[in-house]
This record gives C-alpha cells, sequence and structure tokens, in this order.
C-alpha cells in the first residue's frame, strides 16, 4: 500500500514538474556576435563572387547595357551603336546571355543552399522534439525516473535550440529570395 502511494505520489510530482515550461537558456552574446560576424562574413563572400555592380540604369533598360565595376563610368556602361551591328556585337550578346545564365545559375544556387538548410533544420527538429517527447509509462524507480526528466528536459532545450536555428534558416532562405527577386533573378530552381 505504502508503495503504491509511493508510486502516485511520484506520478503526480512528475506531471506536475512536466506541465511546468522547461527552463530556457539565452544565448550568449559571443554566439550572437560569432553568428552575426559569420552572416555578414557570407554575405560578403557572395557580393565578391558576383563581383559586380549593377546600376540603376541597368535596372531600368533591362540589362541592355554592359555591367561595370564602377557604375561612375557611364563611358564604359553605353554600348555604342557600332558595336550593335558588327559581328563583335553578335559576340558580345551571346557573352551577355552567358553571363545572365551564369547570374541565374549563382542565385539558384543559393536559394537551393538556403532550402536544403531549412530542410536539414526540420528534419534535426523532428528527431529533437521526438527524444523529448516524455516516456509512455513512468519508470517505478525514483532516481531512474529523475534522471530519465532531467534527460528529458535538456532534449527539449536542445529542440527549442534547433527551433530557433530553423527560424533563423526560414529568414535566410526569405533574405535570399528577396535579394534575387531585387536582382532580377526568379526564385525558382
Amino acid at each position: 500500500m505504502a508503495r503504491h502511494r509511493f508510486v502516485l505520489v511520484l506520478v503526480g510530482a512528475l506531471a506536475a514538474a512536466w506541465s511546468l515550461p522547461a527552463p530556457v537558456t539565452g544565448e550568449s552574446l559571443a554566439e550572437i556576435a560569432r553568428r552575426e560576424r559569420e552572416r555578414r562574413e557570407r554575405i560578403k563572400k557572395d557580393s565578391a563572387e558576383a563581383g559586380k555592380t549593377i546600376t540603376e540604369d541597368e535596372l531600368k533598360d533591362g540589362g541592355k547595357r554592359r555591367r561595370v565595376a564602377n557604375p561612375d563610368d557611364a563611358s564604359a556602361a553605353a554600348p555604342d551603336a557600332s558595336s550593335e551591328s558588327s559581328p563583335s556585337g553578335s559576340e558580345s550578346g551571346a557573352a551577355a546571355a552567358e553571363e545572365r545564365t551564369s547570374v541565374q545559375q549563382h542565385w539558384q544556387e543559393r536559394i537551393a543552399s538556403a532550402r536544403d538548410a531549412v530542410k536539414s533544420a526540420e528534419a534535426r527538429l523532428k528527431e529533437a522534439e521526438a527524444a523529448a517527447r516524455p516516456p509512455a509509462a513512468v519508470d517505478p524507480n525514483y532516481e531512474r525516473a529523475m534522471e530519465a526528466e532531467a534527460e528529458r528536459r535538456q532534449r527539449a532545450e536542445e529542440a527549442a535550440a534547433v527551433r530557433r536555428e530553423l527560424e533563423e534558416a526560414r529568414r535566410a532562405l526569405a533574405d535570399v529570395e528577396a535579394e534575387a527577386r531585387q536582382a532580377g533573378v526568379s526564385g525558382g530552381t
């Protein structure tokens, strides 16, 4: 009878403890700063890989002008009439088409990479949430039950961290898709 009462008290205590929210550990300032630094380095690397500056004039005329590194160099950006009618003009047209394809491919790769990061985070979150679920039956041994509850809470904290990673990956995907739209590239892969 005493053991039965003990088990009931234990189950009640575990139920009460489980209903309380798990303590959330905040990110340290160093971790936030490190992630921000990495994000800025990725942006810097991506813009360096593109190596091109697109001017407003190029956006307005649909990319008919050549892209130049210095937008103030208008003489290099404006095509002359003789180049369009000469054979070298058709070569530059082919080069421009190849460049557009290259830019399109670059953006598609960035979008695909961001989508893969979201899918990966979703899979990790599914696993973490499954590991954090309370067991179907409570162990009658008090010490093992407390150890199991501590492990479950740790897994719940890990699931919360993965959930934050997923939200960050979704924001990064939205940012890349927005940047692609601003660059005039379709978001589909």
